[in-house]
């Protein structure tokens, strides 16, 4: 804004219960950007100039209409319908703040646009798989299937006790059945119980059907009751488990998002310990040059007593 010079004082009205104007009081005027749940976005506040009490917090919104007349502000809240005005003293700072103001609700505008679309198609793909799955082989009663006592045995020590059927996405976008059996995780030590894959056993010959290692990318998703899905990050194969219980469902879920949170938490740690350890070798090399630098002038100088 070419002209404005802060701070900007305005005076705030805001209609009453009988539509007329009521003044709020005087402030000063600034922008500031606030935190959103998608992203972040720009507003206005008024801080009352005497007590720092807030007169006004308003978000710039592409559902406003904001219009100027002279050297005054105006719009309506999309959802209160409450009507607020600004009056500023220079008529070049309201032309100013106006033209910023319409060009950020633009730009809320397209942003808007942009996560409606991806909310549509993330729906319309999870509508997809959905529809794929139920129209798939669906899983059979517990007496379909046949376990071997030596295999139950192993199945109860291992804690596979959550029946499900495995899809796996073929190149053509179609579900294809891998087969049905026992969920559970497998461990990198048994002693401290460190999670780390996702496994999938054949109930009926022991056979690994998947092994996933849990990944702290958001990739995982849960629908309805008895379904979980995702996509791997690095080959791109999408995956689907359908349980017989939604009990089971949770349990592997919650088991999933738990470990999901700790990688993240493990990962950032890792960032972080490997920063500090950067910035102490930094640091000793630092030094190290500093001591080799005074061992150099203490040299230097006996050489020169020397000559002496």
């Amino acid at each position: 804004m070419n002209h404005t010079s802060y701070p900007i004082i305005v005076k705030v009205f805001r209609t009453n219960d009988e539509n007329k104007w009521d003044e709020i009081g005087t402030g000063i005027f600034t922008f500031q950007a606030f935190q959103g749940r998608e992203k972040d976005y720009m507003g206005l506040i008024v801080v009352d100039k005497d007590t720092n009490k807030i007169l006004l917090k308003h978000r710039i919104s592409f559902d406003c209409i904001y219009r100027m007349e002279v050297n005054i502000i105006l719009w309506k809240e999309p959802t209160s319908l409450t009507q607020w005005a600004l009056s500023f003293s220079d008529h070049r700072y309201c032309a100013d703040i106006f033209g910023f103001m319409l060009n950020e609700a633009r730009c809320a505008k397209m942003t808007a646009l942009t996560i409606m679309e991806a909310n549509i198609i993330k729906e319309q793909r999870s509508a997809r798989i959905l529809e794929a799955i139920r129209n798939a082989a669906r899983i059979p009663s517990r007496n379909a299937i046949k376990s071997s006592p030596e295999l139950s045995q192993y199945n109860k020590r291992s804690g596979f006790q959550n029946r499900v059927k495995l899809y796996r996405m073929n190149i053509k976008g179609k579900w294809d059945d891998v087969g049905t059996g026992l969920a559970g995780f497998d461990f990198f030590d048994e002693i401290s119980r460190e999670l780390g894959s996702l496994l999938v056993v054949d109930e009926d010959t022991n056979i690994t059907l998947l092994k996933h290692h849990i990944s702290d990318d958001d990739i995982y998703r849960k629908e309805e009751d008895t379904l979980i899905f995702w996509k791997e990050p690095i080959t791109s194969v999408q995956w689907a488990l359908s349980f017989q219980e939604p009990a089971q469902c949770t349990y592997i879920w919650d088991r999933i998002r738990n470990e999901a949170r700790n990688a993240q938490y493990n990962l950032l740690a890792n960032q972080r310990d490997y920063k500090k350890e950067c910035e102490e070798m930094a640091r000793q090399a630092q030094l190290k040059k500093v001591c080799e630098k005074m061992a150099r002038q203490e040299k230097t100088g006996e050489n020169a007593l020397k000559e002496e």
